[in-house]
């Protein structure tokens, strides 16, 4: 994995602590984020899901309950070929969450003006996208996500073009 972690985080003060008789607890678990930008190790933080973006392979489609916890939708990511996903979300999620800002400036967000547009500059099937996306307006409207179970995070549809992704993968936040 990529980590969010600065390059001098390298375990020296654990090592300092160790010498002076201090013990450690759980060293050999760490914890994954599922939504980090892999080329930079940048972390795309929760808020952009729980505002209502979406998860999706691609293939266009939807894996997972993305409000899960942290290790079941990484694990949910490490179940598709390429152990990456979009996060897909509109103009309303990009309105709330003020550090997508920072995501554009970094270079990380891909944009369409349509759907299609989008799904096209991912490289996905745009019928499925368009698909996965009226799915999942539709569960916003009916409260209820009959596909994976999602209860937070739902205020919203995703209709306010223009429409936007960010590719991520897992990566290591803490250990």
């Amino acid at each position: 994995y990529v980590t969010t972690n600065q390059i001098g985080s390298t375990g020296d003060g654990i090592r300092m602590i160790e010498k002076l008789g201090g013990t450690t607890v759980d060293m050999d678990q760490i914890q994954v984020h599922p939504t980090v930008q892999q080329d930079k190790s940048y972390l795309i933080g929760e808020a952009v899901r729980g505002e209502g973006a979406l998860l999706v392979s691609s293939e266009g489609k939807r894996f997972t309950n993305e409000l899960d916890t942290r290790d079941k939708v990484t694990a949910a990511i490490n179940t598709l070929p390429e152990k990456s996903a979009f996060l897909v979300f509109d103009s309303g999620v990009k309105t709330r969450v003020k550090a997508i800002e920072q995501y554009e400036k970094m270079g990380f967000v891909i944009q369409g003006d349509t759907i299609g547009a989008l799904a096209k500059a991912m490289n996905v099937p745009g019928d499925q996208l368009q698909k996965t996306l009226d799915t999942w307006n539709s569960a916003v409207k009916n409260k209820k996500d009959a596909e994976f179970g999602r209860t937070t995070g739902m205020d919203n549809d995703l209709s306010g073009a223009p429409y936007y992704a960010i590719k991520i993968g897992p990566g290591i936040h803490y250990t």
